[in-house]
């Protein structure tokens, strides 16, 4: 798992209650469903039929064996992720990212799943549910306040910008036939964290899966035949296929792969700079390798069903 700080929830978008408004109106769509004090009900984007010719299958490159574990290098993080896509034939996709720290400077991992994959999986899919949480339309005001406070606690040292590019995310999926959503609490959901106390993180991290199970489920009941896929995105605590037992219900992986068959793929998304280090995880030892590898874009298997995604070193020039 990553660190608290850098794998949780980006912006607990509740009011947030202040926040959520503010960056909205510097979002570049007012009518983005972003996180707001009373956010409405996502509207159907209108579907477009595609006239693009059907793309050749990615051929896969030979695995290398780094530190144990098998590595794929591919020219494009476009290409690597056309490649999981045909291969692994998914229904749900849990992406999890590492959120870039207020002194980070460069293209984030948000910035970097817009830009480049993006355009790749929106003619797959029907929706895009973002890791922003937002409150109950009114009441509980206290319940609310006391979630804010936990809420502070989860994303101290992140960068501001963080809760901005995820607006930017929800934008351009609806630009490209997706329907953007967000978690939805309730007064209950509240109330359950401010009664929590101390433990009021955990609360939320579990609300955050929990919220994040239904609403994919929700999403995926909806899904057209021809673009049957679903999208998560957010912090890499949540969608861990085999999350650690003291963190299982911070996880909606597990339950999102009973439901859709084994059809469920968890990608971590690697963006050097941005990987937190002095910890030890599935894929720690294969990202040190790719590092000291061509700058190329990589594959990590992590398991048949889980995969980390590493994107290329920026050029010496272009690193701010």
């Amino acid at each position: 798992m990553w660190s608290m700080k850098y794998g949780s929830a980006v912006a607990m978008c509740l009011a947030l209650l202040a926040g959520c408004a503010s960056s909205q109106k510097t979002a570049p769509d007012a009518s983005s469903p972003g996180p707001s004090a009373k956010p409405s009900e996502p509207t159907e984007p209108p579907t477009q039929a595609s006239t693009a010719p059907a793309e050749a299958p990615v051929v896969w490159p030979a695995a290398s064996d780094c530190s144990g574990a098998r590595c794929f290098a591919f020219d494009s993080p476009k290409l690597a992720m056309r490649a999981l896509l045909e291969r692994r034939d998914p229904l749900i996709i849990g992406f999890g990212e590492a959120h870039a720290p207020s002194d980070f400077h460069g293209a984030t991992t948000v910035a970097r799943f817009t830009d480049e994959l993006l355009p790749v999986l929106a003619p797959r899919g029907s929706a895009l549910l973002v890791e922003l949480l937002a409150p109950p339309a009114g009441g509980c005001e206290e319940a609310r306040a006391a979630a804010q406070q936990e809420s502070n606690e989860i994303t101290t040292g992140q960068s501001a910008s963080n809760q901005n590019e995820y607006l930017a995310l929800g934008n351009q999926a609806r630009a490209l036939g997706l329907v953007p959503d967000i978690l939805r609490a309730s007064c209950a959901d509240m109330e359950a964290i401010r009664a929590a106390g101390e433990m009021g993180v955990v609360v939320i991290m579990e609300t955050i899966a929990r919220l994040t199970s239904l609403a994919v489920e929700s999403r995926r009941a909806r899904a057209p035949a021809d673009r049957p896929l679903v999208f998560a995105y957010g912090g890499a605590l949540h969608n861990d296929l085999t999350p650690r037992e003291e963190r299982t219900t911070w996880s909606y992986g597990p339950p999102l792969s009973r439901s859709s068959g084994g059809r469920y793929l968890e990608v971590d998304l690697l963006v050097p700079g941005l990987v937190p280090s002095g910890h030890s995880y599935a894929w720690s030892a294969p990202y040190e390798w790719t590092q000291s590898a061509p700058a190329s874009t990589w594959l990590v298997e992590v398991g048949e069903a889980s995969w980390a995604l590493v994107f290329p070193r920026a050029p010496a020039s272009a690193t701010p």
